[in-house]
């Protein structure tokens, strides 16, 4: 995905970008949220799963996630899981997707495949978008801004990322109340 892909699919976060990606199915096509299935000693994260190869409930995924071709820190003590939102939108460039199998290179947390992250090497200017939505009883806002400067023999950027939910309880809604 290049930087217009990324654009046009006015993604707010990087779990909603690679919900875009039909080889990540577990995100495909729909919202993707923390898996509550996970064991209870885990930390609650959206973790990205290439071709349905691990289990939910596993301490580690076989997706391996990178940032510029470097392995993250992983989220948590008990579990080697990285969550992709920890990038904002704005600070991607591309994001790369190998979906056979890098265990040669990488070791056995890249079996099902590896999801690299590329940021912006160099970004002049500043970038700002909001997005709002609202529906019966519930809303939804996000910002983000990326500001840089480039001066010819290198540049500094920063970008940042915010999103907001309302609670929406099933209680709330008539067609949960009704359910027998």
């Amino acid at each position: 995905l290049d930087r217009g892909t990324l654009e046009e699919t006015a993604a707010i976060s990087g779990n909603e970008l690679l919900a875009t990606i039909p080889q990540v199915s577990n995100y495909f096509n729909r919202v993707p949220v923390s898996d509550l299935g996970i064991a209870i000693n885990q930390i609650q994260i959206s973790r990205p799963n290439l071709r349905n190869i691990s289990p939910n409930n596993a301490a580690s995924s076989a997706t391996l996630i990178l940032v510029d071709g470097h392995r993250v820190a992983t989220a948590g003590v008990n579990q080697a899981s990285i969550d992709p939102d920890l990038i904002p939108i704005g600070g991607i460039e591309r994001v790369e997707v190998v979906t056979e199998g890098g265990s040669a290179t990488y070791g056995t947390d890249a079996v099902a495949g590896v999801i690299n992250f590329i940021t912006r090497r160099r970004f002049d200017g500043v970038e700002v978008g909001a997005h709002y939505g609202f529906a019966d009883d519930y809303y939804q806002w996000d910002a983000k801004a990326t500001v840089g400067k480039d001066w010819g023999t290198g540049s500094l950027w920063a970008s940042y990322s915010f999103s907001k939910n309302d609670m929406l309880f099933g209680r709330e809604r008539d067609y949960i109340r009704n359910v027998n």
